[in-house]
C-alpha cells in the first residue's frame, strides 16, 4: 500500500511500550472489520501490513494513549489523512468548521461537534508533525488556525 505521506525510516517516536501498541493494532483491525465499509476494512489491513504503516502506527499507539484514542474512534480519518495528506484532510476541517458548525443553532451540538474536531485537528497535526510532513512553524500555523476557526 502507498502512503500519500512520506513516512521516514527513522526519525519517528521510537516504541516505548510494544505490547500497548500491539493491543491498540489489534483493535484498530477489530474495530475495521466491524465497520459497514468493505474499503475502510482492506485499507486497515493493508496499512498494517505495510512495514512504513505499520511504524507509524506503533509510534502512535506506543506512545500517545490521546491520539491512539483518536485514531481509534476515528479510523476514517486516520486513512484520510494517511491517503490524502495532512493538508487536504486539515483544510476540509477547516472549511467545515466555518460553513457549517458556524450556522448551528443548537449549542449543545456546535460543543460535542468543537470538541470532535479539535481530537481531529490534534491527531491530523500530530502525523503531520512526526512524519515532518510539516514543519513546526506550519504545525503553530493549523493550531492557531482550528482555533481561530472554532471562535
Amino acid at each position: 500500500m502507498s502512503l500519500f505521506i512520506h513516512v521516514p525510516r527513522t526519525g519517528l517516536p521510537c516504541v516505548t511500550d510494544p505490547e500497548r501498541a500491539s493491543r491498540a493494532m489489534a483493535d484498530l483491525r477489530e474495530r475495521s472489520m466491524a465497520s459497514s465499509d468493505p474499503d475502510l476494512v482492506e485499507w486497515v489491513r493493508a496499512i498494517t501490513d505495510d512495514p512504513a504503516g505499520r511504524r507509524l502506527l506503533e509510534a502512535i499507539f506506543s506512545n500517545s494513549p490521546f491520539l491512539t484514542g483518536c485514531a481509534l474512534a476515528e479510523i476514517p480519518l486516520l486513512m484520510q489523512v494517511l491517503t490524502r495528506g495532512p493538508d487536504s484532510t486539515f483544510g476540509r476541517m477547516i472549511d467545515r468548521i466555518k460553513d457549517e458548525l458556524g450556522k448551528e443553532p443548537a449549542q449543545d451540538r456546535l460543543m460535542r461537534e468543537l470538541r470532535q474536531s479539535r481530537r481531529h485537528a490534534a491527531l491530523v497535526a500530530a502525523i503531520a508533525d512526526i512524519t515532518g510532513h510539516w514543519p513546526l512553524e506550519r504545525v503553530t500555523h493549523a493550531l492557531s488556525d482550528f482555533a481561530d476557526a472554532a471562535l
